[in-house]
């Protein structure tokens, strides 16, 4: 027996007659076929990015929800006349807003053939490097003084006799780092912060820090919503940009995701382009004048 007859025989509990064998669901004169379920699973695959096959359960329930639908659709379209303005104005909406999307998801399933979408990649590899590349990371410790209450003022002092000390000590940072600063987590390690990219700060912070040139450079007391801190630099990875056979799977993906976007968008423009549009603005007005209808005028 095959899927589609085992289907229909949990469907419908009877041995399915030769011109049953395209029909999954029925009622009354409302029928589900073999040809739409096919064509809602790729409806469903397309717009969701369901990859795996369904199940036969899943069978099942797509069409008993499909049946469900066209029965609630016959059903609002025969009452249509005594559907109120607010239910037929939703019924348009819908159906306005589904065939919009329809549009633009069969405008993003149109791709370019194998070797034209290897030169849209290149060109995108080209304009987008900063996507790609590894930025450059610091290796930073830091001393956190933290703003106790409003005293700011005594906070800043410390920091900066704290400053003056490591100019003078600078040997002593890691030791100092246990004993004063305020970040827990990097104190017990002598206030190392790990190497990291510029991102990973707070703007103050990393303005900062990453300003510093050589290893070993501490700077000024910075302020932070921390409190303040001393920066040592202690090491510098430079930025790598990878090649572009190394990375030019996810290269694809983006490219042919600009891609889809720039056809949605230029058949928008056409859209909008077409035809002598027109704007009343009179009849804005007084759209206008009717929601603000008895309002004071401050």
């Amino acid at each position: 027996m095959s899927l589609w007859i085992s289907l229909i025989a949990l469907l419908w509990f009877h041995v399915a007659s030769a011109d049953d064998l395209t029909i999954v669901a029925r009622s009354g004169d409302q029928v589900v076929t073999i040809d739409e379920v096919r064509q809602e699973v790729a409806y469903l695959q397309n717009t969701r990015g369901i990859r795996q096959k369904p199940t036969l359960e899943t069978l099942q329930q797509l069409s008993q929800n499909m049946l469900t639908r066209k029965l609630i659709a016959a059903d609002s379209l025969s009452q249509t006349l005594d559907l109120t303005p607010e239910g037929q104005f939703a019924l348009q909406r819908a159906r306005e807003l589904e065939l919009g999307q329809l549009v633009m998801t069969q405008l993003a399933q149109v791709l370019p053939d194998a070797g034209q979408q290897d030169i849209l990649a290149k060109e995108y590899f080209l304009l987008h490097q900063a996507e790609f590349s590894q930025p450059e990371q610091r290796r930073l410790s830091h001393i956190l003084i933290r703003v106790e209450g409003s005293d700011d003022a005594e906070a800043l002092t410390e920091a900066k006799a704290l400053y003056q000390q490591l100019r003078q000590t600078p040997e002593q940072f890691e030791a100092l780092a246990k004993s004063r600063s305020a970040d827990p987590n990097s104190a017990q390690k002598g206030g190392d912060l790990g190497f990291g990219p510029k991102s990973r700060y707070v703007p103050s912070f990393a303005d900062v820090a990453f300003a510093l040139k050589e290893p070993g450079q501490l700077s000024q007391p910075v302020k932070t919503q921390f409190g303040y801190h001393l920066i040592r630099l202690d090491a510098i990875k430079p930025g790598v940009m990878p090649e572009y056979e190394a990375v030019r799977d996810d290269v694809l993906q983006k490219a042919l995701k600009a891609y889809q976007k720039n056809r949605q968008e230029q058949y928008l423009n056409n859209i909008r382009a077409s035809g002598k549009r027109q704007l009343h603005k009179s009849s804005l007005q007084v759209l206008f004048d009717e929601f603000y209808s008895g309002l004071q005028t401050p």
